[in-house]
């Protein structure tokens, strides 16, 4: 198995592992605020929505950035700094969609209804779905 391959493999269990702890998250808050009904004020909008907004655009540049990095670390596995040319960004790009899930789950406590919160963990489980490990398309 080449170089290439096993870091792929290793990104892809890291992708897996962020997703399945975003879904977890996401039944946890519900099983836990169960049927709140208040709607979110101004300062919760403002407070979480803007961060979420930056940490989307933050998830799809590293994300983009990561697969225009992967066919030159493709060419030259044993290349160190292409290597992290690669994996850092798709780290970031899933850390970005995990704050995202993240900023549902501080809405949900923080009041705002199942559909309010919602937006948000759908937004960050989509972005993992962008930004999910795969073979180069040739």
């Amino acid at each position: 198995m080449s170089v290439y391959a096993r870091v792929l493999r290793q990104m892809r269990i890291v992708h897996g592992a962020m997703l399945a702890y975003s879904i977890l998250i996401l039944f946890i808050a519900e099983k836990i605020t169960n049927n709140r009904t208040s709607e979110p004020t101004q300062d919760l909008l403002i407070g979480l929505i803007i961060p979420a907004v930056l940490a989307t655009a933050v998830s799809l540049i590293a994300a983009k950035k990561a697969r225009d990095c992967q066919s030159g670390f493709q060419a030259n596995d044993s290349d160190f700094a292409a290597r992290m040319k690669f994996t850092l960004p798709l780290v970031f790009s899933f850390v970005a969609a995990e704050a995202v899930v993240l900023f549902g789950f501080v809405e949900r406590f923080m009041g705002a209804t199942a559909a309010w919160a919602g937006s948000l963990y759908a937004a960050g489980i989509m972005l993992f779905l962008i930004a999910r490990p795969r073979e180069l398309e040739n």
